[in-house]
């Protein structure tokens, strides 16, 4: 399941939510290390895939690059 927003407020409880019930799902942040950190904090080893992408920006939209197969933070932006 790709949950937005997946770095704070309601996209990090699913993202979480969905962990614990064993659930694969994949968490969109900004290309912002401070996103990218806390959702690396919140999941931990949980087995949350991470994308990078801003979405404010079409082209990125388009392409978003997968930070981390498992919740481990990466700077990698969508190109």
């Amino acid at each position: 399941m790709l949950v937005t927003g997946a770095d704070s407020g309601f996209g990090l409880a699913t993202v979480l939510r969905l962990a614990e019930l064993g659930f694969d799902s994949v968490g969109l942040v900004r290309p912002e290390p401070s996103a990218l950190d806390s959702l690396a904090r919140a999941v931990g080893d949980r087995g949350v895939r991470t994308v990078v992408a801003d979405f404010a920006d079409a082209r990125q939209g388009r392409r978003p690059s997968p930070a981390s197969s498992h919740g481990r933070s990466s700077t990698t932006p969508a190109t």
